[in-house]
């Protein structure tokens, strides 16, 4: 097959041992073996024309995972939804545009060198406390879309002269440093020799520290921050609200059965327990008028599955093949800006 430049076989149940790649042309282009078995993947030596490269949904890590040199073609690379505690690149991917890393478990991440192309960079949904970009990799990047809600971030470094750089986060507790200054924002861009901190909506408020106590800053967005000041952190909470964001309650879900649910704050999280009782195949799923955003995770909390939109209208629908245990799915709004009322449902089969 030397004309072959795409191959799909997403949604299978292929194994490491049960797939072999080695009669595959050297002119591939787009490889999709996402929501597979796979606990290990190597790319082979020679597919220098690979472009498209999605793993997502599979159980790989990084002493699992490997990609050879030479890869300069590679514009995009999906790897959400596996299990990378700590992750590393080669060097030479020059061409790469796309790297999702989101739902795995990194607790730190440092951007690699000589991703001079990238434009967008997704952690959301790990386990990050840091974030360093490279001095030597952020000067020569154009602009970078980085997503990293859902960590419990303390900092983010950024180099001084990284200028083009936009953050969309959730209001939570995240520590975004530039020189001495940190912040807890639900966005942040670095504007000329200042951070501009924006939010939606909410009231922002301020700590000499993370732990608090906070006070209301009487601002309008966008507030410029100047790195000359001492250090400070910031955060939003809910207009109205004298308090964070509450943690998720924990409701439980029976098997096979409905609750109802409401989100009632902007940026909540429902979470529900589930328990299952032997193997088999456990569907959730949302039901109402409401863009939610759903996550399965397993009794120590790691995540197994996430979904936007796979069920009705703007629902989330997730499938897994789970054995007897506990499980909790969390539901949100989609991008934290809305409130109202939802179904749950779960399936197990």
């Amino acid at each position: 097959m030397t004309n072959l430049e795409t191959l799909n076989l997403f949604d299978n149940r292929l194994t490491s041992s049960s797939l072999s790649l080695l009669g595959v042309s050297a002119n591939l282009k787009k490889l999709n073996l996402s929501n597979n078995e796979l606990t290990s993947f190597t790319v082979p030596n020679g597919w220098t024309s690979l472009e498209d490269l999605d793993l997502s949904g599979n159980q790989l890590k990084r002493s699992s995972f490997f990609l050879p040199d030479g890869l300069t073609n590679l514009k995009s690379l999906d790897l959400r939804g596996n299990q990378f505690a700590s992750f590393f690149l080669p060097a030479g991917l020059t061409n790469l545009e796309e790297l999702d890393l989101s739902n795995n478990q990194l607790t730190s991440f440092i951007l690699p060198e000589g991703l001079t192309n990238l434009k967008s960079l997704d952690l959301r949904g790990n386990h990050l406390t840091s974030l360093t970009l490279s001095p030597d990799t952020a000067s020569s990047i154009d602009s970078l879309n980085l997503q990293i809600s859902g960590n419990p971030l303390v900092s983010i470094s950024l180099p001084a002269g990284f200028d083009k750089i936009s953050f969309d986060v959730e209001p939570e507790h995240y520590g975004i440093s530039y020189g001495v200054i940190a912040a807890v924002v639900p966005k942040i861009s670095r504007v000329e020799n200042s951070l501009q901190v924006s939010w939606e909506s909410g009231v922002l408020q301020k700590s000499a520290n993370i732990e608090g106590p906070w006070e209301d800053v009487n601002a309008s967005s966008p507030l410029q921050i100047s790195p000359s000041r001492p250090t400070e952190f910031f955060r939003v909470r809910a207009e109205g609200s004298s308090t964070p964001l509450p943690e998720p309650g924990s409701h439980t879900l029976p098997l096979n059965g409905s609750l109802e649910g409401s989100i009632d704050a902007l940026g909540e999280e429902d979470e529900y327990q589930i328990t299952v009782t032997g193997s088999g195949t456990l569907t959730v799923y949302s039901t109402g008028n409401m863009d939610l955003y759903g996550r399965l995770l397993d009794d120590p909390g790691n995540e197994l599955a996430s979904n936007d939109d796979g069920g009705e209208v703007n629902n989330f629908r997730i499938s897994r093949l789970v054995s007897a245990g506990t499980y909790y799915v969390r539901v949100r709004h989609y991008d934290n800006s809305g409130t109202g009322n939802y179904g749950i449902t779960s399936e197990f089969r």
